[in-house]
């Protein structure tokens, strides 16, 4: 699971969550978002304002598995992902043309 940081009028940021599913799991998005809400809100508490959480295939990451989570609150926030392109055009092929 990754939790990043976008953009809101209100408070400046605000948390959302992206939740990778481990193999076989199954569960529908509707159902995750409200049980993490709520767990959210009984650990923390509603300051948190904790409101969204969607599954995801997979997270952009580095070649040493680190998640790109300013990349992430870009993609969220609309910024242009040129950046994110390329990036994943290099590592792609510094993987490939490594061999």
């Amino acid at each position: 699971m990754c939790v990043v940081g976008i953009a809101d009028e209100l408070r400046g940021q605000r948390p959302v969550a992206f939740v990778l599913l481990k193999e076989g799991a199954a569960i529908e998005e509707k159902k995750l978002e409200e049980e993490l809400i709520s767990f959210v809100r009984d650990k923390i508490g509603a300051v948190a304002y904790f409101k969204n959480a969607a599954i995801v295939k997979r997270l952009p990451k580095t070649r040493s598995g680190k998640i790109l989570r300013k990349t992430i609150c870009h993609i969220a926030d609309g910024i242009d992902v040129q950046y994110y392109r390329q990036l994943m055009i290099h590592l792609f092929l510094q993987k490939y043309l490594k061999n």
